[in-house]
């Protein structure tokens, strides 16, 4: 790549940037190395990330170790967002680890407890935690807590989370179900009005086509509409129509939950354009 112009948001400080416009190789010339270091303190990455276009979308290639090898060589602190990803969403108990990637920060959240109760943590590195390992007085103790900090239910419940994964070897009953996953929607992929079925791990996106006459992302919320009809709660992004079952669907709740979407996408293509509006502005409102 002979050139690269990210989209970048500074905050008043002018410390910590966003990069949301990556590549499959993540690669920055030598030569623009030097200008950049002076700007960068943070890279922010999306393990899983949504496009332009606010679709899903799986990070091609190496991208992740390749940010990391490059914030190894700036000095620059690497983020993972695995709030989304974290805890098996993927199939593995952290989607970084299909790249071997070890953040300097890690923010996870939601599947931490189960979805039971909210609770959110960041992790840091041994190399951060010692630059704060200290006493007030001697100006290294990070000096920062709230009103909900801790919250005792709150870690109650991500224990009890953590312990059904190791006791009911929760990653491991997964695998099976990410494979019969992906043959289900395979089937999905001929189907007209299907553009595109993408997967990772327990995470699917069904990109519904843009042939409608009706304005913007008209089919996919029509899809999802129809599926209600059929027991399946589900939503849109853009002209995606998201699946992301609980990690604890049997195969044959999973089987009738694609047969959902099958059934709901080919009558939706069936209809008549006027009626796939109108589900289309029910699901706006």
């Amino acid at each position: 790549m002979s050139d690269w112009n990210p989209r970048e948001v500074t905050d008043a400080a002018g410390d910590f940037h966003c990069c949301t416009d990556v590549v499959d190789k993540f690669q920055i010339p030598k030569r623009r190395i030097k200008s950049h270091v002076p700007k960068w303190r943070t890279l922010l990455n999306h393990v899983i990330w949504r496009s332009e276009r606010s679709s899903l979308h799986n990070q091609c290639g190496h991208l992740l170790s390749n940010c990391r090898e490059w914030c190894g060589r700036i000095d620059t602190l690497l983020i993972v967002d695995e709030v989304m990803t974290g805890f098996g969403r993927t199939g593995r108990m952290f989607a970084s680890e299909h790249e071997s990637v070890v953040p300097d920060m890690m923010v996870l959240g939601k599947g931490l407890t189960g979805g039971y109760l909210p609770l959110a943590v960041t992790l840091i590195s041994e190399k951060l935690f010692l630059a704060f390992s200290g006493s007030v007085a001697e100006g290294k103790a990070l000096a920062y807590g709230h009103s909900y900090t801790g919250n005792a239910l709150g870690c109650a419940a991500a224990k009890a989370s953590l312990e059904v994964f190791e006791k009911e070897s929760v990653l491991e009953a997964l695998q099976p179900k990410i494979r019969d996953l992906s043959s289900a929607l395979a089937g999905l992929r001929e189907l007209p009005g299907v553009k595109e079925v993408r997967q990772c791990g327990f995470i699917a996106g069904v990109e519904m086509q843009d042939s409608l006459e009706a304005a913007g992302p008209a089919m996919a919320a029509a899809v999802c509409i129809e599926a209600r009809r059929h027991g399946l709660l589900t939503r849109p992004i853009s002209n995606v129509v998201v699946l992301m079952p609980p990690l604890c669907i049997t195969i044959a709740q999973l089987t009738k939950a694609v047969e959902a979407l099958r059934a709901s996408i080919t009558e939706v293509w069936r209809c008549s354009k006027p009626s796939a509006r109108k589900d289309a502005e029910e699901v706006a409102a």
